[in-house]
């Protein structure tokens, strides 16, 4: 996919649409509509970090890129926990710190796991077990 912009683009913007419908039928099944943030910032928000996640696969080593994911799914994430309340405010600074929190811990463990020689992003990995 390198420097296919344009298509990049269009996965994006497919994704972040899939994922705010897909989302928005879960809290309608749940009857709590109601705590969904508005549709355009939702959409927007996992745009913006499907975008800048590809940016980061294209232009970042691999364990770089794997927190720097992290760090820009904590804000989409955010986003969706937050729901219709403002985004600059405490509640969202906290919980996309939360969320990029729980996500480094998983990075540390992947990291912990490739020190003892086990790769489960690898592409062989699923043949070899």
């Amino acid at each position: 996919m390198t420097g296919d912009w344009n298509l990049i683009l269009v996965i994006s913007l497919g994704a972040a649409i899939a994922s705010v419908v897909a989302l928005d039928l879960k809290s309608r099944l749940r009857g709590d509509r109601e705590g969904n943030p508005p549709a355009l910032r939702h959409v927007a928000a996992y745009f913006i970090a499907y975008v800048l996640g590809f940016l980061a696969v294209e232009t970042l080593d691999r364990p770089w890129s794997l927190l720097a994911i992290a760090a820009i799914a904590s804000l989409a994430f955010a986003v969706s926990l937050n729901g219709r309340k403002p985004l600059i405010t405490q509640d969202y600074a906290r919980t996309a710190a939360m969320t990029f929190g729980a996500l480094f811990v998983l990075w540390g463990l992947h990291q912990l796991l490739l020190l003892v020689g086990i790769d489960l992003l690898a592409k062989d990995f699923a043949a070899r077990s």
